[in-house]
């Protein structure tokens, strides 16, 4: 049964992570929203020097007994060049859950679940990634890094059932 799951859950993951996020109908963000209900995401706001790499923890809260996460990260790629993720922080995941495919334009995915298919719980703040960027953009400029259903449409499972996101987008920008 988990081998089924964990199959059915790939399977989805590669299917989205082919869509076209021009052709897509469903322009669904999480950013800023408040759910009760809900995992949260927060990536902090963060002033940069033009051509300086640097890393941006994705920190969690009310992460409690999730089963599965997926979503797309997204910014401006004129103005950030991705280079990497790091720092990994949750049971199982790694470099392999991050589709990288279409990073060039601002498009980052991932999807993840608990290959024990119990529920994972861990502590507010905990930072489960970090995504690294180099600053291309001209000094004063900005972009936002934001977590969407652009392609991959965000879903959140906890041990019972499918949950929310609320997440907080980050704002780049590029000092003088």
């Amino acid at each position: 049964m988990r081998l089924l799951i964990a199959h059915l859950f790939f399977a989805l993951l590669l299917v989205s992570c082919e869509a076209d996020p021009k052709e897509s109908q469903n322009n669904t963000s999480a950013n800023n929203s408040t759910n009760s209900n809900a995992l949260t995401l927060k990536i902090a706001d963060k002033t940069v020097a033009k051509e300086e790499t640097f890393c941006l923890p994705v920190n969690a809260s009310d992460f409690n007994k999730i089963v599965s996460i997926q979503y797309s990260v997204n910014w401006d790629p004129n103005i950030l060049s991705f280079q990497g993720i790091k720092d990994f922080n949750l049971t199982a995941l790694s470099i392999d859950n991050f589709g990288r495919n279409r990073t060039e334009n601002g498009i980052l995915t991932t999807s993840w679940f608990d290959p024990q298919v119990k529920g994972i719980s861990i502590p507010n703040n905990t930072s489960i990634y970090s995504v690294c960027f180099k600053a291309v953009g001209d000094s004063g400029t900005k972009s936002q890094v934001l977590i969407t259903s652009e392609p991959t449409v965000i879903e959140i499972s906890n041990e019972k059932d499918v949950i929310g996101l609320n997440a907080r987008r980050a704002t780049i920008k590029i000092g003088e």
